[in-house]
């Protein structure tokens, strides 16, 4: 029986900034080499990167051996093959491995053939599971110098390690260097039309507010009540997309529905083996999130990374093209 589909990503845009200086908002070319000049316990200490993705190899290497962040009780700690970089026309990247997992409740694993307990778990073992992240960096042209990069999580199932990665690499580039390392959610807009176009959409969601015609209603003011509905099944047509692209554009856009306005407007899309409700009024705020091919799940559950590679890339070429302009 193969396993069924459970791979997704996440993808995000990042840059970094200098926070401490006389230009706090400055933001660092990623494509070009960088001195800082730090005092770090009494000494002078110089720090040289011939680019960001220098910044991000130094990060990995920091943090090789397993970190216990116990605020969140969870194991963390990366990996990095230097084989596992290269560049395109349009830009470099690199794969590195995060290794994560939670602990403190205690369990046991149970073989699903033999029905029998093959490890008792306390609280102090973590169910540790390795994820790839895709760093990308644009390369220069003679018009623009890259400052903004994209970087994609791959997510097992309901797991991910996008927030633990993220703070982690706040927290080193900080401390180390001065330098604020953010991440923003990338091309809602695009984003939207890559639903439109897959098939995922499963549902639409309507609510508005409605004045009762009952008298009995209105004996303590204007009485209201909730009227909620649900298109299903979604055929997409470009009417459809049209209609629900409108209400993505404003806050105070309404879906039309047998002529009735409809302020809440909400899809329901299937990711991998997951459902996700996507409020059409809060899309600048979405978090892009896609299905990777079943193809990329090896019998034994394990990934196949060449594939893997591929098709992320594949992904990076798509998304490159709408990186915000600012943050």
């Amino acid at each position: 029986m193969a396993f069924s589909q459970k791979l997704s990503l996440r993808a995000y845009s990042f840059s970094f900034k200098k926070w401490k200086g006389k230009n706090p908002e400055q933001t660092l070319p990623l494509n070009a080499k960088v001195i800082f000049n730090r005092l770090q316990d009494g000494e002078e200490r110089t720090y040289e990167y011939a680019s960001a993705l220098d910044l991000i190899v130094d990060f990995i290497g920091a943090n090789t051996d397993v970190d216990d962040k116990e605020l969140s009780q969870q194991l963390f700690n990366c990996s990095f093959n230097s084989t596992n970089q290269g560049e395109t026309d349009t830009y470099r990247y690199l794969i590195f491995t995060v290794y994560a997992g939670y602990y403190g409740y205690a369990s046991k694993l149970v073989n699903r053939k033999t029905k029998s307990t093959v490890h008792k778990k306390s609280r102090d073992e973590a169910d540790v599971k390795p994820f790839y992240v895709v760093v990308v960096i644009p390369k220069d042209t003679e018009i623009s110098k890259a400052q903004r990069g994209l970087i994609l999580f791959q997510e097992i199932g309901i797991y991910g390690v996008k927030t633990v990665t993220t703070k982690a690499m706040q927290e080193f580039f900080s401390k180390k260097l001065g330098l604020t390392f953010r991440t923003q959610n990338l091309a809602p807009d695009f984003y939207l039309k890559k639903l439109f176009e897959s098939g995922m959409i499963q549902k639409i969601k309507l609510a508005r507010n409605v004045q009762s015609n009952d008298t009995a209603d209105k004996l303590y003011g204007a009485g209201y009540g909730r009227e909620e509905r649900t298109l299903v099944p979604i055929k997409i047509t470009n009417q459809m997309k049209a209609k629900l692209r409108h209400v993505s554009e404003a806050k105070y856009n309404f879906f039309t529905f047998d002529n009735h306005d409809y302020p809440e407007t909400k899809m329901v899309v299937k990711i991998g083996d997951r459902l996700r409700t996507i409020d059409l009024h809060g899309v600048d705020e979405l978090s892009v999130e896609e299905a990777l091919p079943d193809e990329l799940l090896l019998p034994d559950g394990t990934i196949d990374f060449p594939n893997f590679e591929t098709h992320m890339l594949e992904v990076a070429e798509e998304y490159i093209e709408h990186l915000p302009n600012k943050f």
